[in-house]
């Protein structure tokens, strides 16, 4: 009777925990400069944006551009969880010559473009 009761309160305190943890995700930087938080400042000015601020990676499909993308991606995370208005694009010109004729994209390689709705 002991044992099923500590058992059911174990189970409850896990549920709780997993629920807590799923609802308000907290992430930890660990690094010794906290490179990778954005500064107070870069929240800041993130925070004060309003309406959709969407971020365009032109880029064309190679070994070298997919490692440059995942980092481009991963840097621009960081803004996205501090604020829902920003919006990240990856964009195959090879795929979508269309918007690289529209954004006027320079190098097909990669380039960024920062658009605001």
């Amino acid at each position: 009777s002991r044992a099923v009761g500590g058992l059911l309160i174990a189970l409850v305190l896990v549920g709780v925990a997993n629920y807590v943890t799923t609802s308000y995700p907290k992430k930890w930087d660990l690094s010794v400069s906290d490179a990778h938080t954005l500064s107070a400042y870069s929240k800041e000015v993130v925070n004060s944006f309003a309406d959709t601020v969407e971020i365009l990676y032109f880029h064309s499909p190679n070994a070298e551009t997919k490692t440059t993308a995942e980092a481009v991606r991963q840097a621009v995370k960081k803004y996205e969880d501090e604020n829902p208005h920003i919006k990240f694009s990856k964009i195959d010109v090879m795929k979508h010559p269309d918007l690289a004729v529209k954004f006027n994209v320079a190098d097909p390689e990669q380039s960024i473009f920062i658009v605001h709705h």
